[in-house]
């Protein structure tokens, strides 16, 4: 749809992947580029709201997966806004591996790995050096406009030789007359 991006990323083992739009200019309402700084990425990506939480599992290595963002973080991250038709905006993505999960459940765990004692640690994230040239290397990605103009006619005039018809179009367009 025009209210929608799709990012199409692969990570290089398992893991889970979130995206995040922004707007690229400052802005008063919604999340921009000076928002999401090293010590907030994480929460902004990961999405504050609820409303705009956009993930993906990656269950394989090298295969590619799908993130659609649709809504865009308003500053306090309570909630969220429709994307506009025709807005620019910059993406931010965040990923993490499963390793954890990998380690409490896997069916054949090694003699030292002591899973009784909670002992996996964290899983291993991207920084924010990664997420923020990931960002910059994206550039700019504008959504698009998917449905036709609106046209009405706003005036009629007539000689014996010719018909004028002026219309209004609620978009940028052209119109032909036959």
């Amino acid at each position: 749809t025009d209210e929608m991006i799709q990012i199409t990323l692969q990570l290089n083992e398992p893991g889970t992947v979130w995206c995040q739009p922004v707007l690229p200019a400052a802005d008063a309402t919604y999340v921009d580029t000076a928002d999401v700084t090293i010590s907030t990425f994480k929460s902004y990506i990961m999405g504050r709201s609820g409303a705009s939480t956009f993930m993906q599992f990656v269950h394989e290595a090298y295969r590619n997966v799908d993130v659609e963002v649709n809504r865009i973080e308003t500053d306090g991250g309570t909630t969220a806004a429709a994307l506009v038709k025709e807005t620019p905006y910059k993406i931010y993505c965040f990923a993490m591996d499963d390793w954890d999960l990998q380690a409490e459940n896997s069916a054949a765990k090694s003699v030292n790995f002591n899973y009784l004692q909670n002992n996996v640690g964290q899983p291993n994230e991207v920084s924010f050096a990664t997420v923020d040239n990931f960002m910059n290397t994206l550039g700019l990605i504008t959504t698009l406009d998917l449905t036709p103009p609106s046209i009405s006619i706003t005036g009629v005039a007539s000689t014996e030789t010719t018909i004028t018809v002026t219309l209004r179009l609620d978009e940028t367009g052209t119109a032909w007359c036959q």
